[in-house]
């Protein structure tokens, strides 16, 4: 959680500054980014749960079943070596919002000059 915070924190100050050059108000852009990365994670969280599901059709039946404590040994059994395939895609959610809204930053500059 620390890590999501701090890459949020860097990257809404990195807009704000780029938006900031362009003549446009940072604070709106700051939490425009901040809007857009959480918009990101909970997009690719929800991606995640797709796809978990889709390969694990057994947390289907766990679920349906209500047995908390046996979807989180199979989760913890079976799904433990694609930590870090699911955590980059978790992330690249939110980096996605930030890059949305730098390419909005940017566009809106480029129109500015014409």
């Amino acid at each position: 959680m620390l890590l999501i915070l701090l890459l949020l924190a860097l990257l809404s100050y990195r807009n704000g500054i780029r938006a900031q050059q362009r003549g446009l108000s940072p604070t709106r852009w700051t939490i425009f980014t901040v809007i857009a990365f959480i918009c990101g994670l909970f997009v690719s969280a929800f991606i995640l749960a797709v796809i978990i599901l889709s390969r694990n059709p057994k947390i289907v039946d766990l679920a349906t079943q209500n047995n908390q404590t046996a979807i989180t040994k199979y989760m913890t059994d079976n799904l433990g070596g694609n930590a870090m395939v699911y955590s980059s895609l978790f992330f690249a959610g939110g980096i996605g919002g930030y890059l949305l809204i730098r390419y909005l930053i940017d566009k809106n500059d480029l129109k500015s000059n014409l």
